[in-house]
């Protein structure tokens, strides 16, 4: 009877040992899924800031090109106006 004690005991404690192990083995995995991810979810933010700043620059030239056309417009419209003061135009009556 005491052998089958100290077996079971035996046996009970390497089970333990058994379970233990796995325990920290999954642990490590957990933590290793959670580096994992987060290395994954920096690249896509990293992704994603590129895409935002290349749209800003994209604006920031569109805006460029917009402020000159209008520059370019103002001064045909200051142009047309002068030239319509200075050239007098024959009245019908």
């Amino acid at each position: 009877m005491a052998l089958s004690g100290s077996i079971l005991t035996n046996v009970g404690r390497r089970v333990l040992e058994i379970i233990d192990s796995l325990v920290e083995n999954w642990l490590l995995l957990a933590l290793l899924a959670g580096l994992l991810w987060a290395l994954f979810r920096l690249r896509q933010l990293e992704a994603r800031l590129e895409q935002v700043s290349s749209q800003q620059t994209n604006l920031v030239d569109a805006k460029v090109s917009l402020e000159a056309e209008l520059t370019a417009i103002k001064a045909d419209i200051r142009w047309l106006s002068e030239d319509c003061f200075k050239t007098p135009r024959p009245v019908k009556l």
